[in-house]
């Protein structure tokens, strides 16, 4: 019973330090994602600039440092996305495609507008979006 209360009460202890060691985690994560994105730009491109580059759009991804610091705010939806829910949500939209050339064609309109996401959607599923993307269904589009 000892050996109980003792688990427990160490395991009461560990559990907020853990808590507070993955908030910080993920705050340098989203610090570090926001310090990519603007040395990417190099500081050239400021507010409706940014939005038409693939190689800078995040979307609604962008935090609200990176809004502020990029003239983006106002120019996007308020609500802030991670990656990963958009990741999630672009998946669902290829779900609902019937085919792979559609599915090919909604891809490569993402990889013109957000190219992080497009390599974020490929790489979640390599087996199943590599054959989408290379010969078949572009054989298939040139037909």
């Amino acid at each position: 019973m000892q050996n109980v209360k003792r688990s427990q009460s160490a395991l009461a202890l560990w559990v907020p330090k853990l808590k507070t060691t993955m908030e910080k985690k993920q705050t340098m994560e989203r610090q570090s994602n926001m310090t990519d994105t603007i040395q990417r730009n190099n500081g050239t491109k400021h507010g409706v600039e940014v939005l038409p580059d693939p190689q800078l759009n995040k979307a609604t991804a962008f935090t609200e440092a990176e809004r502020e610091a990029l003239g983006l705010t106002g120019l996007l939806p308020a609500g802030v996305d991670t990656e990963d829910i958009q990741v999630a949500r672009v998946l669902q939209q290829l779900e609902a495609k019937p085919t792979d050339l559609e599915r090919y064609i909604y891809l490569i309109a993402l990889l013109d507008n957000n190219e992080t996401l497009f390599y974020r959607v490929g790489m979640a599923d390599p087996a199943r979006f590599l054959p989408i993307l290379y010969d078949p269904t572009v054989a298939e589009r040139a037909a």
